[in-house]
């Protein structure tokens, strides 16, 4: 065997080794960047999901009304960032009444939150709900 063969040998064989080195590591980074682009999308989702708080407000004067005279505010905020059409604003009575759902007028028409919109607030009279107080949190 000459010098020759013997050389030709080892550059064929690096060849080859070579190969397969730049396989694994394409391999290596097409596994890095999936997985980073799979986190990314993950995180985008959780990010831009509509998220709306309610809260419930009793105890309320109204100004230039009687004092004597309370209502209850509905307050909702989109703190998400996808924009959400809110219809038929209403509040669940507690188990045992007649009815279950006390539907508000004002939230019937129906409307759009988008992200930074000021909060949608409903107004209730408290006179017809003294009999639900001690069932609510407050």
């Amino acid at each position: 065997m000459s010098t020759a063969d013997g050389l030709a040998r080892h550059f064929v064989r690096r060849n080859k080794r070579s190969w397969k080195t730049i396989s694994e590591v394409t391999g290596l980074l097409g596994l890095i960047f999936g997985l980073v682009g799979t986190c990314i999308g993950v995180f985008n989702y959780l990010r831009d999901r509509a998220k709306l708080i309610v809260r419930l407000q009793w105890d309320m004067a109204i100004t230039g009304e009687s004092e004597e005279k309370r209502v209850g505010c509905i307050t909702v905020t989109n703190a998400g960032r996808r924009a959400i059409f809110m219809s038929h604003v209403a509040l669940r009575l507690p188990k045992g009444g007649e009815i279950s759902h006390f539907l508000i007028q004002g939230g019937l028409k129906g409307q759009k939150l988008s992200e930074g919109d000021p909060p949608a607030v409903f107004p209730v009279d408290q006179v017809r709900h003294e009999s639900y107080a001690n069932c609510w949190q407050k």
